[in-house]
């Protein structure tokens, strides 16, 4: 009764603008080589790409990442109430996409009101009274958008509850790194995992794991130190996700690792952050700005190599039976 290609078009376009608002978040909090990595690297990820397919809301929720984190540090430099008004309405669009991102924006105004504070600490009365105005609004909007289905979400957080066991967490941090499970518990026929890219390259598989690692704590050293407003966006990128997680167990709700794809950028600005930071010792410009993207380089193509079968077989096999439901 619809035509795909129309139907799949909002999805698709949310997901191509995501990866322009990652690329200007970091450009604007001065990470202008991180910028470009974090944009391939989302752009080239597979679970970017599915979602970017997909009829959800999981597109819109990757592109309200950046937007609310951009809002977030245009408050800081500037607070007008054109950019104070940006700030509510990327709360409610998020909200308004994905409920469970009421931990994001819990991290979200506790991060920005303590950078309020001690950036005015003689002088909070203003930027305190229209963060007030601001989250009054946006809950009013919200509370009209939303208010009739809260009771559906009462219900719906309470179904089919799964709770936070370490094989659920080794699943969400796969599906970060590569966009699939380490290990499916009822796996889709002939569907990649990580674990048998793991068990095909076992010393590739260690060696890039290891990187990866290493490259996300130099990124979060280099948030704290040498960014723009680096440790709110610091939190932003490390809190959200165990919070709701944290959340989901203690209150017994449900929960599945796609739930926690909003981390994705925040695992490409530490990649980012931390290649850029690697030669950052380097004097001379040229040949700063020649190792940076030569260290890119490698590691993109190292993460193409690494990620191709998920790629390939999102483009060959379905991975959930949805498609009629969908549509």
């Amino acid at each position: 009764f619809a035509d795909e290609r129309a139907v799949r078009l909002p999805a698709f376009a949310f997901g191509i603008a995501a990866i322009g608002a990652l690329a200007w978040l970091l450009w604007r909090v001065g990470l202008p080589w991180a910028a470009g990595f974090a944009a391939l690297f989302l752009a080239v990820h597979p679970w970017q790409l599915r979602y970017t397919s997909e009829i959800r809301g999981y597109s819109l929720l990757l592109l309200c990442m950046p937007l609310l984190l951009g809002s977030m540090v245009a408050v800081l430099h500037r607070a007008s109430w054109k950019r104070w008004t940006a700030f509510g309405l990327v709360q409610v669009v998020l909200l308004w996409v994905y409920p469970g991102g009421v931990a994001i924006l819990a991290v979200a105004n506790a991060a920005l009101l303590f950078e309020l504070w001690r950036r005015h600490r003689g002088a909070l009365r203003e930027p305190l009274t229209r963060w007030l105005v601001t989250s009054f609004g946006a809950a009013v909007l919200f509370m009209l958008l939303m208010g009739p289905n809260l009771m559906i979400f009462l219900w719906h957080s309470e179904w089919n509850p799964k709770g936070i066991s370490a094989r659920f967490v080794r699943d969400v941090l796969s599906h970060l790194w590569v966009g699939t499970a380490f290990a499916f518990r009822h796996s889709p026929e002939h569907y990649v995992e990580l674990g048998d890219v793991a068990r095909s390259a076992p010393l590739l598989f260690r060696t890039a794991l290891s990187v990866t690692g290493a490259l996300c704590l130099l990124g979060a050293i280099r948030l704290a130190v040498r960014g723009r407003a680096g440790l709110m966006l610091l939190a932003m990128v490390l809190l959200p996700a165990p919070l709701l997680m944290w959340s989901v167990e203690v209150q017994h709700s449900m929960i599945y690792e796609r739930h926690v794809i909003f981390a994705l950028p925040s695992l490409a600005i530490l990649l980012g952050a931390g290649l850029e930071g690697l030669f950052a010792w380097l004097r001379s410009p040229p040949a700063r700005a020649a190792a940076t993207v030569a260290i890119m380089l490698a590691c993109l193509g190292g993460y193409l190599w690494l990620s191709h079968p998920i790629r390939s077989a999102l483009l060959r096999l379905p991975i959930q039976p949805n498609r009629e439901a969908v549509l």
